[in-house]
């Protein structure tokens, strides 16, 4: 049983990216566990998207300190959505989200998060976000260097509001391949 596992207590970095029969039940039988140290990365994908990961993100201790977030192609836009609406870490700086199905609403969700001015790398990849996320997302405190909006769904309209938002001169790379 990996969540009580001793090895755990000074484990910094979790990558279960590719572990693909890793259910929601596993993830909170390690990131739950008290034998588990506080991290500082964390890479989770898996199917099918399940609401119990909210619970998981909002009650684990060690994702307090996290910095790092890689959740792709995990979940739907209204798991993602309470995901981000729980996670209390203040410090992540960088939050993969690509392949989800994110919407406006997870957008809202992100800008609202207690990590939002800390984001410096932000991939939205494959999310359909559309001109309502970016919307959203101009409104918000955070303005990450790096962004990645690549097939979000992205129309003139989000991108006219991207470009006219008075702090995406903070932005130094941006990648918005395969919008219409």
């Amino acid at each position: 049983h990996l969540g009580n596992s001793w090895i755990l207590r000074d484990l910094h970095t979790l990558d279960l990216s590719g572990f693909q029969l890793f259910t929601p039940k596993g993830l909170g039988a390690v990131l739950l566990s008290s034998k588990i140290g506080t991290l500082e990365r964390l890479r989770v994908q898996m199917r099918p998207s399940d609401s119990r990961l909210a619970t998981i993100f909002e009650r684990a201790r060690a994702l307090d300190t996290l910095k790092e977030l890689w959740l792709r192609a995990s979940m739907s836009g209204e798991v993602a959505t309470l995901v981000l609406s729980k996670l209390r870490s203040k410090q992540i700086e960088t939050l993969d989200l690509q392949g989800n199905q994110g919407t406006a609403s997870t957008m809202i969700a992100l800008a609202r998060a207690p990590f939002a001015p800390a984001l410096k790398h932000l991939n939205l990849a494959d999310n359909p976000i559309g001109d309502r996320g970016v919307e959203a997302l101009a409104k918000s405190p955070m303005w990450p260097r790096h962004l990645d909006l690549s097939r979000a769904k992205l129309g003139d309209k989000g991108l006219k509001t991207l470009l006219s938002t008075q702090a995406f001169h903070l932005v130094e790379t941006l990648v918005i391949a395969g919008n219409d």
